[in-house]
């Protein structure tokens, strides 16, 4: 997954760490989830340009474990009994320091207004994307 796609409090599955395989006792909060019986975790914190703090609760004083941004894909829930899979492609839309960006099909296409960015919310959700809106992006990431 590309790091810009990834925003705080997404559920997402890592397939490696650190590009090596995922191997029992690598990360104790994957094996913690899967004790649970929760096939996912959540980001909790995007570090540094590449890296993310994943953890099995979306608050509280537990502890996180690091993985870069290509070592976990979104979590897709199962469809019910009998029915196949849906896969819901990701649409990210952020507002950044000086234009908002929607991220999507791998591009990331820049404009300007809220409005823009709540047509792209309905326009996106009708089509079958799974649409997380940003609007705080750029306060949260001010230095």
């Amino acid at each position: 997954m590309k790091y810009e796609e990834v925003v705080e409090g997404m559920k997402v599955v890592p397939h490696s760490k650190y590009g090596v395989g995922i191997r029992p006792g690598v990360s104790v909060v994957w094996g913690r989830a899967q004790k649970m019986e929760q096939p996912y975790l959540f980001v909790r914190k995007k570090i540094s340009s590449t890296e993310c703090m994943l953890s099995e609760k979306t608050s509280g004083f537990d502890l996180g474990d690091f993985f870069l941004a290509d070592d976990f894909e979104p979590y897709v829930a199962p469809s019910p009994k009998g029915l196949e899979p849906q896969v819901k492609k990701p649409c990210i839309i952020r507002n950044e320091q000086f234009s908002w960006v929607l991220y999507v099909d791998r591009e990331a296409i820049s404009f300007q207004g809220g409005l823009a960015a709540d047509y792209f919310e309905r326009h996106y959700k009708s089509l079958g994307y799974e649409v997380i809106v940003d609007r705080n992006y750029y306060k949260r990431n001010e230095e």
